[in-house]
């Protein structure tokens, strides 16, 4: 996190250039540094939850600190601003808030390489999912979404 948050102050350096061009090009250089979090954000968050509790606390940790945190920046980055004079004091605010995330990270717990400790295997043995895993696709357990699962639903008479 505080790798990507490192381009925060050049690219508010070019946006106080002032230009149609300038503006689009910081902005767009702040939006692809936001990608590295929006994009892994929806998988990893769940995963710090146990499942019993998982929607419940994520929906609430997640709001609550997204009003406290999402309401608030933008007076504290008027406050930088209008306390420091500089328009890139806001820069600065990003670069913080990255490290504060970075060391969250660190700390996180990794479990991409395995089952997540409270929830069952979906299969009963490494038979049964090498059998899933060689079986034709039409073979497959009931489908759950798309057109697969409507005609299944049509088929019989659910």
């Amino acid at each position: 996190m505080l790798g990507e948050r490192t381009l925060d102050v050049p690219a508010f350096r070019i946006i106080q250039q002032r230009t149609l061009v300038a503006v689009f090009l910081g902005t767009l250089l702040i939006g692809l540094m936001n990608l590295c979090f929006d994009g892994t954000e929806p998988g990893t968050l769940p995963t710090l939850f146990p499942t019993r509790v998982q929607a419940g606390a994520l929906s609430i940790t997640y709001n609550i600190s997204t009003s406290l945190f999402g309401g608030t920046t933008p007076l504290i980055a008027a406050a930088l601003v209008d306390t420091t004079h500089s328009l890139i004091a806001p820069a600065f605010l990003l670069l913080a808030v990255g490290l504060i995330g970075g060391v969250a990270v660190y700390f996180a717990p990794e479990n991409a390489r395995g089952p997540m400790p409270d929830r069952p295997p979906v299969v009963a043995s490494e038979q049964e999912a090498a059998a899933i895993r060689q079986a034709p696709a039409a073979s497959w357990p009931i489908p759950r979404y798309g057109p697969a699962a409507c005609q299944h639903l049509r088929s019989s008479g659910g």
